[in-house]
């Protein structure tokens, strides 16, 4: 009595998916697929109370393994802004350095930043500083 409950619940739930399916899908388009993925959703729901699947056993993991690096996220925007920066202007680099500091309540400033292997290091650090403004904008011929 069981079995014909669940393919009962089944076969009404599928019916109920398939004709929202066939109310939204555009007429005449795409009409094939739609009829064949039907069948299947209807044969899928007839034959699963038979093989014992049970839809609500499927489960997420609740914690995902995901962790990222703030510091190291801001200090390559920082070296990616800079750099675009420079190179619009045509300056030339060969290395970009930024100073971080993380505070007890998790602020990240950046408080320096060095670049490296500039030929024109008036207009670099002149061109960074106005864009950086809270930072100390140093730049140096020798490369990094």
């Amino acid at each position: 009595m069981e079995a014909v409950r669940n393919i009962a619940a089944s076969v009404s739930v599928a019916a109920v998916i398939i004709g929202a399916v066939f109310m939204l899908s555009p007429e005449g388009k795409m009409l094939r697929q739609i009829r064949f993925v039907a069948g299947l959703l209807m044969l899928v729901s007839i034959i699963s109370p038979f093989l014992g699947a049970r839809w609500d056993s499927i489960s997420f993991p609740s914690e995902q393994g995901f962790t990222a690096n703030g510091d190291e996220m801001i200090k390559n925007q920082a070296v990616y802004l800079s750099g675009a920066l420079l190179s619009a202007n045509k300056i030339t680099y060969t290395k970009i350095e930024p100073f971080m500091d993380i505070s007890e309540d998790g602020v990240i400033s950046i408080y320096r930043i060095y670049v490296y292997g500039v030929d024109d290091i008036a207009s670099a650090e002149a061109i960074l500083s106005a864009n950086f403004t809270e930072c100390e904008v140093k730049a140096f011929n020798e490369r990094g």
